[in-house]
């Protein structure tokens, strides 16, 4: 793509190519150092999709501020917010020193617990990191994620995809149909996190402007 003069912004490893779950996977299996050395070279932007329950592991934290040090001119982009399954996993992220690193950015698709943003609006410094995505086309699906001590982390949907598991789509059914597109969910727990920060009109605009 370099050599022939084509855009190229950056890089989204995924696990995919394991043969194994992500839950099982550490990002060092499918990020090589020759390709982050790369990257740095070219100041590219790495998508990162963190592997096993997200940046609540130790694991995933020591890999994070490894590439953030070793490598600073690559931008990081924690998609899903570094991803979750519970609030308290976020919260157990957010309390290192991982978000202090300047090339960390966070993108909130798919991400939908206001708490979550209730926390990174609290923090001014992370704002101009603070990342509107979608996901397409998963923006698209009607639902949002869930957990419950009976069933861990789910994704309930209004509408029955081909993925979609029968007995679930039954048992939530009550909260399958107050679903809207997933993009949707997350935009209003945004909104509701904002709301609850009583800035200044100036700030607000200011947050506004960042964020989109």
């Amino acid at each position: 793509a370099i050599k022939q003069n084509t855009r190229f912004a950056g890089v989204k490893p995924y696990y995919d190519l394991l043969g194994k779950s992500n839950y099982q996977t550490t990002m060092p299996e499918f990020i090589p150092q020759d390709l982050l050395t790369f990257m740095n070279q070219e100041r590219l932007v790495l998508m990162l999709h963190t592997s096993g329950t997200g940046m609540n592991e130790l694991k995933s934290q020591t890999f994070v501020r490894s590439v953030a040090e070793t490598y600073p001119n690559i931008k990081i982009i924690l998609a899903h917010m570094g991803r979750y399954l519970q609030v308290q996993d976020f919260m157990d992220f957010f309390r290192t020193d991982i978000l202090d690193y300047p090339s960390i950015f966070l993108d909130c698709s798919s991400a939908s617990r206001v708490e979550v943003y209730d926390a990174v609006l609290s923090k001014r410094d992370i704002w101009s990191r603070l990342l509107f995505a979608s996901d397409i086309p998963f923006a698209l699906i009607t639902g949002e994620e869930y957990w419950s001590p009976e069933t861990g982390p789910i994704f309930i949907t209004r509408d029955t995809y081909r993925w979609s598991n029968q007995v679930l789509q039954e048992q939530f059914s009550h909260l399958g149909e107050k679903m809207t597109y997933n993009t949707y969910h997350v935009l209003k727990a945004v909104k509701d996190a904002f709301e609850t920060l009583g800035l200044l009109p100036a700030d607000a605009r200011e947050l506004k402007e960042m964020f989109f």
